[in-house]
C-alpha cells in the first residue's frame, strides 16, 4: 500500500523556522556567555569615579582641637570660632608639619595643624576675636592682616566691634571694607612714633630726591593755589603729605631729599623753614605730625 504525501502548510513551516532560528539565537548566546565567563569579560574601572570630599564638622574651633580622631589630609568646617553661627565659620585641612609662615593655621592637641582652605575673604571673626572690651583683639585682627597680605585677599569686615589695646603695626597690603566696623583704641598705649594700622603698597617704595637748586624751585612752588608742580608731574595720581608719597590712599615711602651743604636735611626741616620764612605759624599739632614722620633740627621742635 502506498502512503499519501503529508503536506504542511505555510503556516506550520514559518513557526518551524522560526523556532530553528530561535533555537540557533539561543545556542549561540549560550556559547557566548560561557566564552565571557572563561576571561574575555571587559575590565571596568572605578578610578574615573568623582570621589566624594567627606568633610568633619565641627561647631566651633575648641571643638575640633579636641578631637584626637583627625588624621592628615582630612577635611574639617567649623559653623563659627567661639560659637557655632559668630561670623568665624570657615573650612580647613589637616596637615602635618606646620609651615614657617604659620599664619592661618591652628594647632591641634595631637601636633597636627588645621589650615585654612577655599577662602574668598576675611574677617577677624575668623582670627578669634573675642570683642568684650577686655581682650586685646588686635592681635587677631592683626593675624587676620597677616594672612591677607600673604594670601591677597581682602578684608570684609562691615560690622561689630574691637578693642585694639598694646597691638601696633597692622600693616594693611590688601582692599578693605569695614563697613559699619567700630574700633576702640586704647590711646594709653599710644606712642608718636608707632602707628597702629600701617597701610602699605605692594609695589617697590619709591624715594624722591632733589639736588639743591631742584629742592629750591619745588619749595618755592608749594603754596596755596598751586596746583601743577612740574617736578611731580612723573608721579602722577600719587600724593605728597607731610613728606610722605601716597599713591591711590596707600603710603608709598618717606620722601627724602639729596643731602646739601648743611648736611642730611629732611624735607620735615624744609616745610617748617619754608612756613617760618613766608612769616606762617604753625599749630603744635601740625609740627607733632611731622615731627613724628622725619626726625627734625632740635631749632624747629
Amino acid at each position: 500500500m502506498s502512503k499519501s504525501p503529508k503536506f504542511t502548510n505555510s503556516s506550520d513551516a514559518n513557526r518551524s523556522e522560526h523556532f530553528n532560528r530561535r533555537n540557533a539565537i539561543k545556542a549561540f548566546s549560550l556559547a557566548s556567555l560561557a566564552t565571557l565567563s572563561a576571561g574575555t569579560l571587559p575590565a571596568f574601572s572605578t578610578e574615573s569615579a568623582p570621589k566624594k570630599i567627606v568633610y568633619s564638622v565641627f561647631a566651633t574651633i575648641a571643638e575640633m582641637k579636641l578631637d584626637t580622631s583627625l588624621k592628615e589630609g582630612a577635611f574639617v568646617r567649623v559653623l563659627g570660632y567661639h560659637k557655632s553661627g559668630d561670623g568665624g565659620g570657615a573650612e580647613y585641612m589637616i596637615t602635618g608639619a606646620a609651615a614657617a609662615d604659620q599664619s592661618g593655621t591652628i594647632s591641634l592637641l595631637t601636633g597636627l595643624h588645621a589650615t585654612l582652605i577655599n577662602v574668598s575673604s576675611v574677617n577677624y571673626t575668623m582670627f578669634g576675636t573675642v570683642g568684650d572690651g577686655q581682650n586685646d583683639d588686635g592681635v587677631q585682627i592683626k593675624a587676620a592682616h597677616n594672612y591677607a597680605n600673604k594670601m591677597n585677599l581682602p578684608i570684609v569686615n562691615t560690622h561689630g566691634e574691637f578693642w585694639i589695646k598694646e597691638t601696633t603695626g597692622i600693616e594693611i597690603l590688601t582692599s578693605v571694607q569695614w563697613g559699619h566696623t567700630i574700633f576702640h583704641i586704647d590711646e594709653k598705649f599710644n606712642t608718636r612714633t608707632v602707628n597702629r594700622f600701617l597701610v602699605l603698597p605692594r609695589e617697590q617704595l619709591v624715594t624722591l630726591e632733589f639736588d639743591a637748586t631742584a629742592k629750591a624751585r619745588l619749595l618755592a612752588q608749594i603754596r596755596p593755589g598751586a596746583t601743577i608742580i612740574p617736578e611731580f608731574v612723573p608721579y602722577k595720581n600719587y600724593l605728597i603729605a607731610g613728606g610722605i608719597m601716597v599713591r591711590n590712599g596707600m603710603e608709598i615711602s618717606e620722601s627724602n631729599t639729596v643731602p646739601d651743604s648743611k648736611g642730611d636735611t629732611r624735607l620735615g626741616n624744609d616745610i617748617l623753614n619754608y612756613y617760618k620764612a613766608k612769616g606762617i605759624k604753625l599749630r603744635s599739632a601740625f609740627i607733632s605730625m611731622l615731627n613724628s614722620h622725619h626726625e627734625l633740627e632740635s631749632s624747629n621742635n
